[in-house]
């Protein structure tokens, strides 16, 4: 993904004092970064010095590509910037102010005229546009200082902590106007102290303490990072040693006791009940310390309200926020009744012996455990909310011109499943298939139009489609496009041609120089909104989801040495060349202009047939297409540098693999290549 902001090991230091300490990131085109941490964690700093606003000693900068500097007028007229500080003409009104401000950049009257309405609406002014700044709430004179740092619409954003001091409706409004500026295509640096904020915005978190990065990535990743557990402390005065042995050992497995002579079970009685009554122990003290990203020294909310004896109020979570607390508070009651029924026990020793274990039976029952395991891959290390979820399947192109592909090569996320076969003009084409798409690359592509082969293999594995555009149906042709395809299966799909949704999921990247058509590219921390806002179903349909058999040890599948394989897809296409490296166990191709690693190579030859698409384009001409049947066949599995011969079919809507004896083929864990091939017009595999 295109680079907009690069600071290399940045560097401020004030005498003794190092407020930014070799800090080194990249803000990516069209994410929103939250820069989170304490007051003085060096993040307006930062701001500033990347702004040229201050001074650095060391480091380089760049923006949009090119080194900044403080007269660099050409990149900062793409910029804007909302301090902390409300900096507004108190003479002017609303609408004024930010006509005023956005005439710095616009001098065409009818377009700023259009910009700063925009601005408007953005923010929610527009019921104040006469408004002057003295007559504005906190939260409404925030709004205002928002709309005219953006009303110029810049390429690049910062906000520097925009919500201090304001109300929660204001708070809220702020939040979603900057979310609707990512969608239209700006990308954004947010500082803040509020781990709910950069929660709720924010594609990727930098947590800074004394100038430096202590933790960085997704809200997910830094929570498994900071091991997030709710503390809780249970105090009781004057217990006996004995007591508190027992209470250490409360959740250890018991013995089962030995079997008693059965006594009739009787009503407690006036005594017992006094009696128990006088056991009754001294008041339990509660305790309760719920960590929240204390481990990176973050927020310190300074500015919680007080309650009239000086106690600092905590204030009210949202819902999702209430599940901790409850359990909580249901365990310390666990916790003191526990120690209420062991005093009961250990003083007066009333209760039939046989119900102690009933008890401690009760609550040593474990929570199943969820089985992380990538369908796709095997790997066992798996992002467990993506457990029993759809993937995505995506068409990239596979032109000369896009090569190499954004995201093929990922060193943290490359495509679980890459699927390469025939379409028109002697080329392939690419599905990409992701078991988590909210683990997506920023950006993959270049993105193409989808096939009707292409559509009914994602179903194999019950997959969301993503494309951009799609081949039709030619009425008087025997070409069935992929328009009908997806209407007749009822596909969930999207596709950018027609996509209406508030999330800006495609857009161009134009870095290569490349025709048009070699641009178009999907922005994977978007996809996750935008399957939400589609309202698609995320649950995998087990029953027609095709799974492969994955070895629990690493395995080869015969005594044939495979150390190199190379696919022809048809008569018509080149060969597809792989390589196996035995240092990695990966088999290695190089001819997407980058190096591509897969732990298996799959092969499928399949019936084909070519179709006319008459009149291709209105150019008077027609456009050859590759069909692919899904009949079954034959085929190669090379894994571990070893290969065997398959045969594969499609039962039930899930894709079959076995050897030609009839039994399962295991796979290696790890990502897999189909090849997908003619077997009737000339498909071959050396």
């Amino acid at each position: 993904m295109k680079k907009i902001i690069e600071v290399k090991n940045l560097t401020k230091e004030y005498k003794n004092l190092k407020a930014i300490d070799n800090l080194s990131f990249d803000v990516f085109e069209g994410e929103i970064l939250g820069l989170l941490g304490p007051n003085g964690s060096g993040k307006s700093t930062t701001i500033n010095s990347i702004l040229q606003l201050l001074n650095y000693s060391s480091g380089s900068i760049k923006i949009f590509g090119h080194v900044m500097k403080p007269d660099s007028y050409e990149i900062k007229k793409d910029i804007g910037v909302i301090f902390q500080e409300v900096a507004v003409f108190q003479e002017l009104t609303v609408y004024e102010n930010i006509d005023y401000f956005c005439g710095l950049y616009i001098s065409d009257k009818e377009i700023r005229k259009k910009c700063v309405m925009d601005a408007i609406n953005l923010v929610g002014l527009n019921d104040f546009i006469k408004f002057y700044p003295k007559e504005l709430s906190g939260g409404l004179l925030r709004r205002l200082n928002i709309a005219c740092g953006i009303a110029h619409k810049p390429k690049l954003i910062f906000l520097d902590e925009p919500t201090v001091a304001v109300d929660p409706q204001s708070r809220n409004n702020i939040l979603d106007g900057i979310k609707k500026l990512r969608d239209e295509g700006a990308t954004i640096v947010y500082t803040t102290h509020y781990m709910e904020e950069v929660e709720i915005i924010c594609d990727r978190i930098i947590i800074l303490d004394k100038g430096k990065i202590i933790a960085k990535g997704t809200t997910d990743e830094l929570k498994t990072l900071a091991k997030l557990e709710e503390k809780i402390t249970v105090e009781v005065k004057n217990i006996s040693e004995e007591i508190l042995k027992e209470i250490k050992n409360i959740n250890a497995p018991k013995e089962k006791p030995e079997p008693k002579e059965e006594q009739p079970l009787t009503l407690a009685d006036d005594k017992p009940a006094k009696e128990e009554a006088e056991a009754k122990p001294e008041p339990v003290k509660e305790n309760v310390n719920f960590n929240d990203f204390s481990s990176f020294n973050s927020a310190q909310h300074s500015d919680i309200p007080k309650d009239n004896k000086g106690e600092k109020k905590m204030p009210k979570k949202k819902g999702k926020n209430k599940k901790p607390l409850i359990i909580a508070i249901v365990v310390i009651l666990v916790a003191a009744i526990a120690v209420a029924a062991l005093f009961a026990v250990k003083n007066k020793n009333k209760e039939p012996e046989t119900t102690t274990p009933q008890t401690t039976q009760e609550q040593t029952v474990q929570a199943p455990v969820v089985s992380k395991v990538n369908p796709l891959t095997g790997d066992s290390d798996f992002n467990e909310k993506a457990v029993g979820k759809r993937p995505i399947a995506c068409v990239v192109e596979n032109s000369v011109s896009a090569r190499p592909q954004w995201g093929i090569n990922d060193s943290k996320n490359p495509p679980d499943i890459i699927v390469e076969g025939e379409v028109e003009g002697g080329e392939t084409r690419m599905l990409w298939m992701y078991a988590d798409y909210t683990a997506v690359p920023s950006q993959i592509g270049p993105m193409r139009s989808a096939r009707p082969p292409y559509i009914k293999f994602s179903e194999l594995f019950d997959a969301i489609f993503l494309h951009w555009g799609q081949s039709q149906t030619k009425r008087g042709t025997n070409y069935i496009g992929a328009n009908t395809i997806f209407r007749q299966d009822k596909v969930d799909h999207i596709n950018q041609m027609t996509y209406g949704g508030k999330v800006a999921l495609f857009g161009r990247d134009s870095s290569r120089g490349v025709s048009t058509e070699h641009t178009g590219v999907l922005y994977g921390a978007k996809i996750a909104d935008a399957i939400k806002g589609e309202k698609f179903r995320t649950d995998a349909n087990e029953s027609k989801y095709t799974k492969f058999n994955f070895a629990k040890e690493e395995t080869t599948v015969s005594d044939t040495e495979c150390n190199t394989l190379g696919l022809t897809f048809s008569s018509r296409t080149a060969t597809r060349d792989w390589t196996y490296n035995s240092s990695d166990k990966m088999y290695h191709c190089n001819d997407y202009k980058t190096d591509v690693a897969r732990k298996n190579l799959l092969v499928l030859f399949d019936k084909t047939e070519y179709v006319s698409k008459a009149n291709y384009k209105n150019s008077g001409s027609a456009e050859v297409y590759c069909n692919y049947k899904l009949a079954g066949g034959n085929g190669k599995l090379a894994t571990d540098g070893t290969v065997i011969d398959i045969t594969w079919s499609v039962d039930n809507g899930v894709l079959v693999i076995k050897d030609t004896d009839g039994n399962d083929v295991n796979f290696n864990v790890g990502t897999t290549w189909i090849g997908y091939a003619s077997s009737n017009n000339g498909g071959s595999v050396k």
